[in-house]
């Protein structure tokens, strides 16, 4: 039931996409960036930093062996798009962004428990007897391969993303990827370059709700995004946030909201407010799938984790 944990063993640096990292006012305390101190040479050569003009020599300092992306226009959406204008200018097919506030990136494993219901964990660096750093390379490397399969698994897929981190209940760990399903790609993203059309996001979603401008251009566009529901992503949340605003605040992601029903004005509909906070503030946003289902006469699919495995195995 496992069945993409054994590719730990084989992973590869070559195999993590050219990998982006957009960020603001933590040169030397961004948490991704930091933990890559310690990785390969070859995992480095592969980061660009997505970083402001004037913050660029401090970012330099702190992190040597990074590519610098420099970024005129503030804000979370203007770095995300930046990386992808780079990035098809280097001649990159498929990239991954990861904020750098993301504590790991984990493969999850289930296990039998007799007497009770299956047991779903992270194969994280002390499960794995691997050094946090090698267990996190491994980790990431497997995932990018599992978009890889999954990106060609559907056609339509443009964008995919692992699960967040803050999980409850068993996770089935035979399916590989979901499509037409789950939430809104963030904070760790795979990217495929040549579907994705779309290389400026409109000024409302610049400063936040990148996440939300950058899917519903794909949903406008009749393309999807996959979630790999056995790898899970972590965040520290105890970092204080630069993008400008409060979750916890009455309004929290409602100017998000309206502003999909302002530039997406037939998508905005099948939106509908997924977590609020205790005062009433949304804090996350997704898709009434069933409307959405109904209304374009698809529905959800999956690919087992076998299949996604196989086309690992078959093109190394």
């Amino acid at each position: 039931m496992n069945e993409h944990i054994p590719l730990l063993r084989v992973a590869k640096p070559s195999w993590i996409y050219p990998l982006y990292v957009p960020t603001y006012n933590r040169p030397g305390t961004a948490l991704f960036l930091n933990t890559m101190r310690d990785a390969p040479s070859s995992v480095q050569v592969r980061i660009h930093i997505v970083v402001r003009k004037e913050q660029a020599d401090a970012y330099t300092i702190a992190y040597p062996w990074a590519k610098q992306v420099i970024v005129t226009k503030p804000g979370l959406g203007a770095a995300r798009m930046r990386a992808v204008r780079h990035a098809r200018s280097r001649g990159y097919s498929r990239i991954i962004q990861i904020d750098d506030d993301i504590r790991s990136v984990s493969l999850l494993e289930r296990l039998p428990r007799e007497g009770k219901t299956d047991h779903t964990r992270r194969h994280s660096f002390g499960v794995s007897g691997r050094t946090r750093v090698d267990n996190y390379v491994r980790s990431l490397a497997v995932a990018c391969q599992m978009a890889e399969s999954a990106f060609d698994a559907e056609p339509l897929a443009a964008l995919g993303h692992p699960r967040n981190g803050l999980f409850s209940g068993d996770v089935d760990t035979t399916v590989g990827a979901t499509y037409h399903k789950g939430g809104f790609p963030c904070a760790v993203i795979f990217y495929d370059l040549d579907r994705l059309d779309l290389e400026e996001l409109p000024p409302e979603f610049h400063m936040h709700g990148e996440d939300l401008g950058t899917t519903l251009h794909l949903l406008s566009s009749g393309q999807t995004w996959f979630t790999l529901p056995a790898v899970a992503q972590d965040a520290d949340t105890s970092i204080e946030t630069t993008i400008p605003i409060d979750p916890q605040s009455p309004t929290a992601r409602q100017p998000d909201l309206d502003n999909a029903f302002k530039v997406y004005p037939e998508i905005a509909p099948y939106l509908r407010p997924t977590l609020k906070n205790k005062v009433g503030g949304i804090m996350k946003i997704g898709v009434q799938w069933p409307q959405w289902y109904l209304a374009k006469g698809i529905q959800s699919r999956e690919v087992s984790m076998h299949d996604i495995v196989t086309r690992i195995k078959e093109k190394q």
